[in-house]
């Protein structure tokens, strides 16, 4: 995961809520402002999703805005813009599997970013129980996933000659190199970022 800041709700969701203070998510038939939360939040997030950080487009083929604290526990935040992200709709992991479920670990919190190991052949645990449940909810190591990151991880070991971990003792080279992979390129992080660099920080480490 990588901690996600939130900024300012959409115009269009505060107009909303403005003309129909009572109203819950489920009652948010607009769809032009349902995409405009899911763009602000896909745009927040670097166009990765909030669990897995697969690549998304912001759009309902591939992205949906989900709720942190679920809506059938907590509806009074169901349009509250600072309990929604963008995650991923596939299925068998993030969203499609947390379902109504309360993460113990969310991607709006700064450890997120402390509590997961991952390794490079793509498999991730938790550093603390609660990271580990989370893992569980979201099924981080659903097997599809697991084999998209290491290919995502796997290319960036070829594209910056990190062909063992001697190669990379220099932990001013090590720094650079994360923080190349961490850079924005147009508003958009590359796949897995957050997994690539956790990954290459703790192979160069074992």
């Amino acid at each position: 995961m990588r901690k996600i800041q939130k900024a300012d709700e959409p115009a269009s969701l505060a107009q909303y809520k403005q003309h129909n203070p009572t109203h819950q998510y489920k009652d948010l038939n607009d769809e032009s402002v349902r995409q405009d939360i899911r763009q602000k939040c896909t745009e927040e997030q670097y166009y990765l999703c909030a669990y897995c950080c697969k690549e998304i487009s912001g759009t309902n083929v591939d992205t949906m805005n989900e709720h942190i604290q679920p809506r059938c526990h907590y509806p009074n935040l169901s349009m509250d813009f600072n309990n929604i992200v963008a995650s991923c709709n596939q299925k068998g992991h993030c969203d499609n599997s947390k379902d109504s479920k309360i993460l113990p670990l969310t991607p709006l919190m700064d450890e997120c970013e402390t509590e997961f190991e991952f390794r490079i052949n793509g498999t991730v645990s938790g550093k603390t129980e609660r990271a580990q449940s989370a893992i569980d909810i979201l099924q981080l190591n659903h097997k599809k996933l697991c084999e998209s990151r290491k290919q995502a991880i796997n290319s960036m070991l070829i594209i910056y000659g990190l062909g063992n971990p001697i190669q990379v003792e220099d932990d001013e080279l090590l720094q650079s190199v994360c923080d190349d992979i961490m850079q924005p390129e147009n508003g958009k992080l590359i796949a897995f970022t957050p997994a690539i660099v956790n990954a290459i920080k703790n192979w160069t480490n074992s």
